[in-house]
């Protein structure tokens, strides 16, 4: 950036007034509702799944494009849920793990947007709702912590979309429902918040994957040490 640039820019974020740095209202969605997921597409497109509208559970599916600011109705999901999770997959395909029905779900459904269509996958071990689910690469998606039966769990189990297949992973280390995941790099996932049965949790934990950044780093150190030495 040359000095005439950067002095322009200097002067536009000096007088860029903070009501400037706002929210605005987009087109509101189609079914009122809560504890519903939500998951990604391409193209500025998001997809909004289940949930509950104050007196059923819903099986609505609509998804929103940011370009145009509409909704439109999709294929509705087998089973109607709420709170569920949702995980972006490759090929703007969404995974959605547990919730509620008429009881705790193990239930895993598979949308494909350019099908609108669902497909039935491999349950999750452990039946749960109020769950997260954050994407790990190589279409895999972590299924973390919840609650059945009045129990607040620790569980996490890991899906491959490849095989089909759940494994267990290491539990985290809080046990808690009603909270948030993201993904980091490295295939690495934050867990934030929620709820253990009787504290609303400032609680933060960071799961490290198959190796952990700290094991990595260690080794390199180790690797460099040793290649000092005769």
């Amino acid at each position: 950036m040359d000095a005439v640039t950067y002095a322009l820019a200097s002067q536009i974020l000096a007088e860029l007034d903070a009501s400037e740095l706002r929210w605005s209202t987009r087109s509101s969605m189609p079914t009122a509702r809560d504890n519903l997921a939500a998951a990604p597409l391409s193209g500025d497109r998001v997809l909004a799944i289940g949930g509950y509208n104050g007196t059923t559970r819903l099986n609505t599916v609509e998804r929103y494009d940011d370009a145009s600011n509409t909704w439109t109705a999709r294929a509705n999901m087998p089973t109607a849920r709420d709170n569920l999770a949702a995980a972006p997959l490759s090929g703007d395909r969404v995974l959605v793990v547990g919730g509620f029905g008429s009881t705790y779900l193990n239930t895993v459904e598979r949308y494909n947007d350019a099908a609108n269509a669902w497909t039935a996958r491999a349950s999750l071990p452990t039946a749960r709702s109020g769950l997260a689910a954050a994407p790990l690469s190589g279409d895999r998606v972590l299924a973390i912590g919840g609650v059945a039966s009045g129990n607040y769990l620790s569980t996490v189990e890991r899906y491959d979309d490849a095989s089909n297949t759940w494994t267990a992973r290491a539990n985290m280390s809080t046990a808690r429902y009603s909270f948030a995941a993201a993904p980091l790099s490295g295939d690495r996932v934050l867990a934030i918040g929620g709820y253990n049965g009787s504290t609303r949790l400032s609680t933060v934990e960071r799961y490290e994957g198959p190796v952990s950044t700290a094991v990595i780093q260690l080794i390199a150190t180790i690797q460099a040490w040793a290649a000092t030495k005769p």
